[in-house]
């Protein structure tokens, strides 16, 4: 299997470019986190390092020794290699962190079967999918297979004046962008003044086309399930638990058993238990599993009355929880 961590992901989808540039941050983080698949490798898997133009250059400059990826019986590549690497594995298999167009062209450009690719069906369903506004049909299929599921579901605003009328009519809530990843694209509107969102809100709407728009809620934790669509069918994973800043923003993911997890999860939402897993089950094999093949989360939050929200955000792709769980790979 060959493992690629491309953080920038996320920001390629919401471009749809096949010639997005990530900016300067972003590429740093993925150069400066581009061991991070040894979380979930196995012996005989290649890494594939994106910004490495030979591996010597990479280990040089990246702050960290390579040793660490052999050791564990792993094979770093570059770009200039990863086509040959690909053709000496009996199954050639690639796991990304995310698939979008960007990265799709690099590896065609860099000789790889473009077999082994999603073709472009697939990642414009993909980007259709990401999109936040799944959010509202989930959250909605969720409440109809479980009634006493009762919150205001989040809405999708297209103009700055309907965003600033949502804000004076639900103090505290939440905008977001349609595509964004850990917690980045997320304004926190307590503190804020209405100069404070009005040009994010426009800037927002002219670059992605809408914001979404969602209560504000006092939350107590902030949890996942962790999911694999395979041919049609949602395959439950397991459960991760992660650390948010006060906005909202992601920090890190607890490494705890899954037993230590629920408990902690049962604790701060007595409502939880397995009839949510299943009713999260039925509307993947509903609106995602038939036209999306690969890992997923569901982020979910409970607030501090123990009130569930259980789709707070649809992640297509691997994400720190699913990290913490290596057996999704056996799903794959």
């Amino acid at each position: 299997m060959l493992l690629i961590f491309n953080p920038d992901t996320d920001y390629a989808l919401a471009s749809g470019s096949p010639f997005f540039t990530p900016p300067a941050r972003v590429i740093e983080l993925r150069r400066s986190m581009a061991l991070f698949p040894l979380t979930y490798a196995l012996p005989g898997d290649y890494l594939l390092l994106l910004d490495a133009e030979n591996i010597d250059f990479y280990s040089d400059n990246a702050g960290f020794s390579l040793n660490e990826v052999t050791a564990k019986g792993v094979t770093p590549v570059t770009l200039s290699d990863v086509a040959d690497s690909l053709r000496s594995m009996p199954r050639p298999f690639i796991l990304p962190w995310g698939w979008n167009p960007s990265l799709c062209r690099l590896l065609v450009e860099a000789g790889v079967d473009a077999s082994l690719l999603p073709d472009s069906n697939q990642l414009s369903d993909l980007r259709r999918l990401s999109h936040r506004r799944l959010t509202i049909s989930f959250n909605k299929a969720m409440q109809y297979c479980i009634p006493t599921l009762d919150f205001e579901l989040p809405s999708e605003i297209t103009s700055e004046e309907d965003a600033v009328r949502y804000w004076y009519s639900h103090s505290g809530c939440y905008f977001k962008s349609p595509w964004s990843s850990s917690g980045r694209g997320i304004m926190a509107t307590a503190d804020l003044e209405e100069r404070h969102i009005r040009p994010w809100v426009r800037g927002m709407i002219r670059r992605q086309g809408s914001i979404m728009a969602e209560p504000g809620v006092k939350r107590s934790l902030d949890f996942a399930s962790e999911w694999v669509c395979k041919s049609g069918h949602a395959h439950f994973v397991g459960l991760s638990v992660f650390v948010t800043s006060s906005r909202g923003k992601y920090k890190y993911n607890l490494t705890e058993s899954q037993p230590r997890l629920h408990a902690l999860i049962s604790q701060a939402c007595p409502t939880f238990g397995s009839s949510i897993i299943e009713a999260q089950r039925h509307t993947l094999n509903q609106l995602v599993a038939p036209s999306y093949t690969g890992p997923l989360g569901i982020d979910m939050l409970t607030s501090t009355d123990g009130q569930l929200r259980p789709c707070v955000e649809l992640n297509l792709r691997l994400t720190m929880g699913m990290a913490t769980l290596p057996s999704f790979r056996a799903l794959l």
